[in-house]
């Protein structure tokens, strides 16, 4: 409950990537608002040359992948 007549209720939700699945799960928790959480992202149109490498060499978690690829396009 909150008291200066807020809305009770989930206000952060766990944050996973929506468009892409390679890379392991982040180490550590993100979270974003319920509401942003209920807007779908764009689809990715960019390709990573490096997706087999990146999927092999676990260096970069799926968050840390999507940020590269939307930031590539």
């Amino acid at each position: 409950d909150e008291d200066d007549g807020g809305m009770a209720g989930e206000t952060f939700t766990d944050y996973r990537p929506a468009k892409l699945s390679i890379g392991p799960p982040h180490p550590d928790p993100i979270v974003e608002t319920s509401s942003l959480s209920a807007v779908q992202p764009p689809e990715p149109t960019y390709d990573p040359k490096i997706k087999d490498e990146l999927q092999c060499l676990k260096t970069l978690s799926c968050l840390q992948i999507e940020t590269l690829v939307y930031a590539c396009q």
